[in-house]
């Protein structure tokens, strides 16, 4: 289907955009937007990026785009993409159509092709095949704006050859469904996504965990995740309980993706596999740890409880380690959720405290650098903590040195 009418598409042919695509169209070629861009323009979202492709291989894309006065990046050129970097510092990636020859489900060989239908043919899902041209003209090969109107998330072709060719579009389909899925899932695909998720094995830490992050993102994670339990559970040892309102995620303290991961490790076992298998930093994983810290919550603030929060959140995130333990008490039927949106707004309006010593102020006191410095900070941490934050920069200065033995 074609439509000759830039309409919803209007954003994506901003001054540069059309500079580009006016080069290639001078040169006897020509540009179009691609994927991601132009659906999520059709849903009346910005597009966060701008993609192209073209039949220009690689070598002439270069030439053109250096011939305009702008910086020409072999980003991905062994798949034929160039990353066009223009002088008011916009980036766009220019990729010549393609096909796939082979794939193991995590690297696939291509080939050069003239052909636009054989490149949308290779994508995942008919929503991110759409594509336009510098007239506005919509390009769509299987029905994606139908699919992208209806709330629905189809594969191109076989959904058992697609996920063949790429095993991290199991989860792909999840955060796809998360945001833009309006009807359920077929069970039969379902079934499919299932019997498949072992081949999430093969794949490496970070691509899981960025997929993974994609889903957290979106207000509608839990019910993506309660799909997907059968698929995770065995793997990652992720497990979510039956998903909370999405008005309810929708609260600023429980956007946090470390946060809403830990609703599905039920255990220290499940944490530890987790960090693991997604490969996550020493920040992330003790980010998570604090999150999993889960206790009664009580809707007055003890002064123990003050203390333990001060002590796992040093540098802030206060809110957030409370946000947790509200989240826990709701899941564990100790609080409704609208109990719990009043408790959150109680904590968001709180004024927390944060630790004021670091170690350049030590060293700008005359503390000598080395390990010791570590340990002193974290005896004087301990201290502010138990006097629930109050001690301002000057006393745990003073306690510091104390601790350290200088200006005794």
């Amino acid at each position: 289907m074609v439509m000759d009418d830039r309409g919803d598409l209007a954003p994506l042919f901003t001054e540069t955009t059309c500079a580009l695509m006016c080069k290639f169209r001078k040169e006897g070629s020509c540009l179009r937007v691609v994927g991601g861009a132009v659906r999520d323009c059709l849903r009346g979202d910005a597009p966060a990026d701008i993609d192209f492709c073209t039949p220009a291989l690689p070598d002439a894309v270069s030439l053109w785009i250096q011939q305009m006065g702008w910086r020409a990046l072999p980003t991905g050129v062994l798949f034929g993409t160039i990353t066009a970097r223009a002088p008011t510092g916009e980036m766009f990636e220019i990729t010549t159509l393609r096909r796939d020859l082979r794939s193991d489900g995590r690297y696939a060989s291509v080939e050069f092709t003239s052909s636009w239908f054989e490149d949308a043919a290779r994508r995942d899902f008919t929503i991110n095949a759409l594509s336009c041209d510098e007239n506005g003209a919509l390009y769509d090969f299987f029905d994606g704006l139908q699919d992208l109107q209806e709330g629905r998330v189809h594969f191109i072709g076989d959904p058992q050859d697609r996920i063949e060719e790429d095993h991290l579009r199991i989860l792909r389909y999840f955060r796809f469904w998360a945001r833009f899925g309006h009807v359920a899932p077929e069970p039969n695909l379902l079934k499919l996504l299932e019997s498949s998720a072992l081949l999430l094995e093969s794949l490496s830490g970070e691509r899981l965990w960025k997929e993974l992050l994609g889903i957290l993102a979106t207000a509608r994670f839990g019910e993506a995740f309660w799909l997907m339990n059968r698929i995770l559970g065995p793997i990652l040892g992720i497990v979510f309980p039956k998903p909370l309102s999405r008005a309810f995620w929708e609260h600023p303290l429980l956007r946090n993706p470390l946060l809403r991961l830990s609703i599905g490790l039920p255990s220290e076992a499940s944490y530890r596999l987790a960090c693991r298998r997604l490969h996550l930093s020493k920040v992330e994983a003790k980010h998570l740890g604090i999150f999993l810290s889960r206790e009664p919550y009580d809707v007055q603030v003890r002064e123990e409880r003050l203390q333990r929060v001060l002590l796992q959140c040093p540098q802030g995130g206060c809110a957030e380690r409370l946000a947790a333990d509200i989240v826990h008490a709701v899941l564990r039927k100790q609080l409704a959720e609208e109990e719990a949106l009043d408790l959150l707004n109680d904590v968001a309006q709180t004024v927390f405290p944060v630790f004021p010593l670091t170690g350049s102020l030590l060293l700008a006191a005359g503390m000598p650098p080395g390990a010791s410095m570590g340990e002193i900070l974290e005896k004087t941490h301990r201290w502010w903590a138990a006097n629930n934050g109050e001690p301002d920069q000057a006393a745990c200065l003073a306690m510091a040195l104390q601790v350290a033995g200088i200006g005794a």
